[in-house]
């Protein structure tokens, strides 16, 4: 569904040139297991007592996902937005800093939970700055423990 839901707004917004990869960003290549929830468009790594379901789907690791989609020649902008539902940490902490640093913005959603607390949080934007970032974070107004990050590279003027 959360394809078809990709294409369609590929398609009302006249985005060209994209390559959908089917599958999750996780700490490993290979097959991951993913949950279902309620809303048929919410899944996630993370095992929350409300889902539904579970399904098991092609998982990406994102240093191969760049490696194999990437040219690091062609002067190619990066940006990242993730949702990914709990799996923040693995993602970023499986990362090699070089490759965060790849990218020109990194924006991503987390919830303060018993899966990813502020010490963890912490972690990652000590990981983006070190990749020569800048991140800040922004709590949600409505929805506590929900928060964004934004980060973007930090010009060599700006240093």
């Amino acid at each position: 569904d959360n394809v078809r839901v990709l294409r369609e707004n590929l398609s009302h917004n006249k985005v060209k040139g994209v390559t959908i990869v089917q599958g999750v960003v996780s700490s490993l290549n290979g097959w991951s297991k993913v949950y279902l929830y309620k809303n048929r468009r919410q899944t996630g790594l993370v095992r929350h007592n409300y889902k539904v379901g579970e399904i098991s789907v092609n998982s990406f690791r994102l240093k191969s996902l760049i490696d194999k989609w990437i040219d690091r020649d062609a002067g190619q902008v990066l940006i990242l937005k993730c949702d990914v539902e709990g799996a923040e940490y693995e993602i970023f902490v499986d990362t090699p800093v070089r490759y965060i640093g790849r990218f020109e913005k990194i924006m991503f959603e987390y919830h303060l939970d018993e899966y990813f607390d502020q010490k963890k949080l912490d972690y990652i934007l000590a990981r983006l700055r070190r990749a020569g970032l800048r991140a800040q974070t922004i709590e949600n107004a409505f929805l506590p423990r929900l928060g964004y990050v934004f980060a973007e590279k930090i010009n060599r003027l700006d240093r």
